[in-house]
């Protein structure tokens, strides 16, 4: 179908180009070199590529430009535009400068046929008729060269953080703080020792290492269950029987472990009786009642877990002092002296804290 209808006779065109380009876009989108490398009808083919044909391809950056040797063929042009046009140009006996001639008229054609002659330059106001955006519109392609290395453009760049990426840090951090050093305590309600450790050492120093560890307080020690777990045989008799039995109903009315830990200090600084219950629960905010623990299944049960998890340990001293779920004997004896610093040193280990922490200076 002719395209003659879309211009007027003046030539000045009314409507687009047939590939939809418009005359500001080089059209030409590739270029190969077609040569012999030894026939003398190729020689000005070979002396171009050697002397322009670099030139030719730092200037025209958005033309690509192949080089295809091939034995005893005549040297020739392929131009192909972006419309999918092809032009051929024989270059037999042509010498450099005839080539590049051949090259510069390539690129400023649409295709084989001959250009549209304008009276005049041609201007629009609508962008869609000058062809689609490139970053070669209507600039210099000396702008698109650059020497490297470059210390302006090997800077890193300064980007803002994705709203992903910020959710994974949160996720991360907050793994990290869900991950504090575990702490087991196992320990009997009449044990001397365990009295010790807990006023002199847990005690003492639990305000400050509370953000820190993760802490669960076992009393049952070296007593076993009889009678098919109804009853339980203690290391300092009955009386402390009903002190691990007291102690597990009062811890397992909360999970705070701040109210735990003070309350069990506070029994093991008094003697056992009902009014020491009232007064160190009530001081740490817990109920005093209790006896619908100690008096039912719920407090056997608890005892039963606190025997479970005392074995699972192969406790055989008391107290013991667990970490991570791993009994260590060096780390066991260093708690019984110094609960404090034990736990620094795990702490610095782990990377929870650094070496001038406030915490433990």
């Amino acid at each position: 179908m002719s395209n003659s209808h879309l211009f007027l006779k003046s030539g000045f065109p009314r409507a687009p180009l047939q590939n939809g380009l418009g005359r500001y876009v080089c059209q030409l989108q590739r270029v190969t070199l077609k040569f012999c490398k030894h026939h003398g009808s190729s020689r000005g083919m070979r002396q171009f590529i050697e002397n322009h044909l670099l030139d030719f391809a730092k200037e025209n950056p958005g033309i690509v430009v192949y080089v295809k040797p091939r034995r005893h063929r005549t040297p020739v042009l392929v131009g192909e535009y972006l419309n999918g046009d092809r032009e051929w140009l024989s270059c037999r006996n042509n010498t450099k400068d005839e080539i590049l001639k051949w090259m510069q008229l390539l690129k400023t054609q649409n295709g084989p046929s001959s250009s549209l002659r304008l009276r005049k330059m041609w201007h629009t106001d609508m962008p869609s008729i000058q062809g689609p955006w490139t970053p070669f519109t209507l600039k210099s392609p000396d702008t698109n060269l650059a020497t490297y290395p470059n210390a302006k453009d090997s800077q890193p760049l300064d980007i803002e953080e994705s709203a992903t990426e910020k959710l994974i840090e949160l996720f991360k951090k907050q793994k990290l703080d869900n991950q504090s050093l575990n702490v087991l305590v196992f320990y009997e309600s009449l044990c001397p020792d365990s009295k010790r450790f807990l006023q002199n050492q847990l005690g003492p120093n639990y305000d400050e290492l509370g953000d820190f560890i993760d802490i669960k307080l076992v009393p049952f020690g070296n007593a076993k269950s009889v009678d098919d777990g109804k009853e339980f045989v203690c290391q300092h008799g009955p009386a402390e029987c009903l002190g691990n039995l007291k102690q597990s109903c009062v811890i397992n009315q909360t999970t705070n472990q701040t109210a735990q830990v003070k309350f069990v200090v506070c029994q093991m600084t008094t003697h056992w009786n009902d009014n020491d219950v009232k007064e160190c629960s009530e001081s740490v905010g817990l109920p005093s009642n209790i006896d619908n623990c100690v008096n039912t299944q719920l407090g056997t049960n608890l005892q039963l877990e606190a025997e479970r998890i005392t074995k699972l340990y192969q406790v055989t001293y008391v107290p013991t002092i667990v970490y991570d779920k791993v009994f260590n004997q060096d780390l066991q004896q260093n708690s019984l002296k110094d609960f404090r610093a034990t736990v620094c040193n795990l702490l610095r280990t782990r990377g929870d804290i650094s070496l001038d922490d406030e915490v433990c200076k």
